[in-house]
């Protein structure tokens, strides 16, 4: 699980995650994910904690802000003994049929805000499926991304920070190559994302492009090189 919450669902863990869950038949997490800790990434993972829904592990970056929503976590983390960690680049998990990397970690963490400071993940899977997840990581953050990395081309990228303008630089866009962008968004949010801005430079890059607000849920299998192909047919053809 990676970054589940809400700033406008209260009680977005009670409503929308556990019914899913049982849904599902999942019984137990063995990993969350914690980008950052702005309450729009974890005020679900707190409503579970305090829950007691069983969660094996809790990964933060070891450049995380440590908020009030993180001392939340750790408080609720001990009282169900689940295990912390701190990834650092490289940290990973997984198997060959998926794994999952920190890719990169910002090392000067001076002046930077929560957002900035936010954890990376790569998905790696078969078939050569990719998928790149950067929090809320602005375009000075994917700047630096660039200097460690090789441009490649990968299966998904999911925008930053809603579709903020201030993420998803052309450059970056072009870097990455995303045969889809996933914009992970709430309707009628109050800061307007996704931007005019970064919608133009998405479309400019042909690239297809989904989000939440219109779709709701949104499945990517990693079995299979037509990535949320009906709906991509649907919006496009």
């Amino acid at each position: 699980m990676n970054d589940v919450g809400s700033s406008s669902i209260l009680e977005i863990g009670k409503y929308t995650v556990l019914p899913y869950m049982r849904y599902h038949g999942v019984r137990h997490i063995d990993a969350w994910f914690v980008s950052h800790c702005d309450i729009d990434h974890v005020s679900g993972l707190i409503q579970l904690l305090e829950k007691k829904y069983p969660i094996k592990k809790i990964v933060f970056s070891q450049k995380v802000e440590k908020n009030k929503n993180f001392e939340t976590i750790i408080m609720e983390a001990k009282k169900n003994k689940v295990q912390i960690c701190y990834w650092g680049k490289n940290s990973s998990m997984g198997n060959t049929e998926l794994r999952i990397r920190c890719p990169f970690i910002i090392d000067k963490v001076d002046q930077l805000d929560a957002n900035e400071r936010s954890m990376w993940l790569e998905i790696t899977g078969t078939n050569g499926f990719k998928g790149l997840l950067a929090g809320d990581s602005s375009i000075k953050v994917e700047q630096e991304f660039m200097k460690t990395e090789k441009a490649t081309e990968i299966s998904f990228l999911k925008i930053s920070h809603h579709g903020s303008k201030n993420s998803s630089s052309a450059y970056f866009l072009n870097f990455c190559k995303p045969q889809i962008a996933i914009i992970s968004v709430g309707r009628n949010n109050r800061y307007g994302h996704p931007s005019k801005e970064t919608l133009e430079r998405i479309e400019r890059q042909k690239i297809p492009w989904m989000q939440t607000m219109d779709s709701g849920q949104i499945d990517l299998f990693l079995d299979t090189s037509t990535y949320a192909q009906k709906k991509i047919n649907k919006k496009y053809n």
